[in-house]
């Protein structure tokens, strides 16, 4: 037993040892000794010593196995990373994990520059990010399938985004872009080598999920004062859902099957 992180260890006749949690009963661990032992390929016995921290296991010789705990093993995040990107502008990785987290590192050094929550409670977890064709701000999806324009630097939330639906004959807006956005990108042409890298004209985000539709919204900052923009939202219009469903038409139009994993977009002259 380790008493201080309410793990059971086992050994079986196979010389695999498995670490359980008490907790919840699941097998967090497994570990196989692969030295073989003669003239019994066998484990006749095992300890844990709190002290040491080691697995003490007998055969005809004494093993010890060194056991970290979760202080000692560092990570960059606390929960699954969902996604990292590279940002060329400020040469830094961002990455968001399962707790809604978005961290932002030095890509010199490695060092921690910001990080900052991105989703609620209740929906904590990320599952999609992408940059703008500044590189300045960035989108995330998180679970539910809601996606929000941030300022990825300091974590000041810019936009939200709706999607228009239609609810019997009305015409209504949710904030539920899709059922679980799976994969987000953006649109643009390439500024040429002589043209300003921040004026970049008609770019468009595309968010794609288990919907199977690909969507489209224009990247227009509301700086136009556009029907699709206002200070806080930034609005998908039905026309903007790939393929277009027509009702009646008999013909049935190309689409995804099953549900959308990734997308990825380049530029062609």
């Amino acid at each position: 037993m380790n008493d201080e992180r309410n793990h059971l260890i086992s050994l079986g006749t196979d010389k695999v040892v498995k670490i359980w949690h008490l907790h919840n009963y699941f097998c967090i661990q497994t570990i196989t000794d692969k030295m073989c032992y003669r003239p019994d390929d066998v484990l006749t016995s095992l300890h844990f010593d709190k002290w040491t921290n080691n697995i003490v296991l007998g055969s005809r010789k004494v093993n010890f196995w060194v056991f970290k705990t979760q202080e000692e093993i560092k990570t960059s995040h606390e929960f699954p990373v969902a996604f990292a990107l590279y940002n060329t502008e400020f040469e830094s990785i961002v990455s968001g994990d399962d707790g809604g987290f978005i961290a932002v590192w030095d890509i010199e050094n490695g060092k921690l520059m910001s990080r900052y929550k991105a989703t609620s409670e209740l929906k904590p977890k990320l599952t999609a990010g992408c940059f703008d064709s500044t590189q300045r701000r960035m989108v995330t999806a998180a679970e539910g399938g809601y996606c929000r324009i941030w300022n990825f630097s300091n974590g000041q939330i810019l936009k939200m985004v709706e999607r228009e639906c239609t609810v019997g004959t009305e015409i209504k807006s949710t904030q539920q872009i899709d059922e679980e956005v799976t994969g987000l990108c953006c649109m643009f042409k390439p500024p040429a080598e002589d043209e300003d890298p921040n004026d970049v004209k008609d770019a468009d985000f595309v968010a794609v999920g288990w919907d199977k539709r690909v969507r489209i919204w224009r990247d227009d900052r509301g700086e136009e004062g556009g029907s699709d923009a206002t200070k806080d939202i930034v609005r998908i219009h039905r026309n903007k859902d790939w393929p277009q469903m027509d009702t009646k038409s008999t013909v049935a139009k190309e689409s995804h099957k099953a549900d959308i994993m990734t997308l990825c977009y380049d530029w062609v002259n």
